[in-house]
């Protein structure tokens, strides 16, 4: 069980981050948070468990679907630089990061699964996206 100080530390990231609502879910426990202490509504989605697990997932024509680890917002690069950490048709290294996800003040890496060529991004800089959502796809060489 989170701890009322845990909670507030969510609620500050989650405020922080523009989200209007949050659910969390554990094998153990689910926590839903509104913005303003509102009532939250539970929105009818397929079960976690059903998703694809986060990581690279094999596609149509070679290329690989690499899907968001954590929930967030996508960035293709750091928030303090102009530049992309890397742009579609680029070469890239397994574990170079090509993407972020912000968590509040936590950036979190997206690593390249393989060495490659990163695709064209399945999601929009600065899109919210959930755990298991397509990030971009990548084609191993």
């Amino acid at each position: 069980m989170k701890t009322p100080q845990e909670i507030r530390q969510i609620a500050a990231w989650m405020s922080a981050a523009g989200l209007g609502a949050l659910e969390l879910r554990t094998p153990d426990e689910r926590i839903l948070l509104g913005k303003g202490g509102e009532p939250v509504a539970p929105r009818a989605t397929p079960d976690v468990a059903r998703r694809p697990p986060p990581g690279p997932h094999a596609s149509a024509a070679g290329t690989t679907t690499v899907r968001a680890p954590s929930l967030g917002i996508f960035l293709r690069g750091h928030p303090g630089r102009a530049t992309a950490l890397a742009e579609p048709g680029m070469r890239v290294s397994k574990g170079q990061p090509v993407a972020l996800l912000q968590i509040g003040p936590l950036l979190l890496p997206v690593p390249a699964p393989a060495d490659g060529r990163l695709l064209a991004p399945r999601a929009a800089e600065g899109d919210a996206v959930g755990y298991g959502e397509p990030l971009f796809d990548f084609q191993q060489q």
